[in-house]
């Protein structure tokens, strides 16, 4: 399953999401996410919005600097509108 059908997955299921990702920087990290919506950037990328736990809030993710997405098992209560 590719990173765009996990996170879909995940949306569809309220399931938290972990993510393999680069930051622009360079920086490889992971991160527990509660996915809420997909939408275009700026720049013609296609940005993943997510209540990030590791930062406390929403963040955007660029899809291309997401290496692996994977469905977790827990569930959680969805804080904004899922948007999938």
């Amino acid at each position: 399953m590719n990173s765009l059908d996990a996170i879909r997955l995940a949306a569809r299921s309220l399931k938290t999401i972990i993510l393999n990702y680069t930051d622009v920087k360079g920086r490889n990290t992971v991160r527990e996410c509660e996915p809420y919506s997909l939408r275009p950037g700026k720049d013609g990328t296609t940005r993943f919005f997510a209540f990030d736990y590791l930062r406390g809030e929403m963040r955007g993710f660029r899809m291309d600097r997401i290496a692996i997405a994977q469905v977790t098992e827990k569930a959680y209560t969805p804080r904004y509108q899922v948007e999938f």
